[in-house]
């Protein structure tokens, strides 16, 4: 029962999560930093414990693109 769940897990956690944080014009940098390092360390995590795709995107976005 412990491999099925464990090839269960696996299965789903074999793909990068893409993140996209929609930012606004008076954003503060140090706020946007602190949630980028969270999906960083936890992108870290999950590299080193899967092997196949598995992690986060992050992205920071804008209306304007700027």
């Amino acid at each position: 029962m412990h491999s099925r769940q464990s090839k269960e897990l696996n299965e789903d956690c074999s793909s990068v999560k893409h993140i996209g944080v929609i930012v606004s014009e008076g954003v503060i940098l140090a706020d946007l930093a602190e949630i980028a390092e969270v999906f960083f360390v936890a992108d870290k995590m999950l590299s080193s414990m899967f092997s196949q795709g598995n992690g986060y995107h992050f992205s920071l976005l804008s209306v304007r693109g700027e």
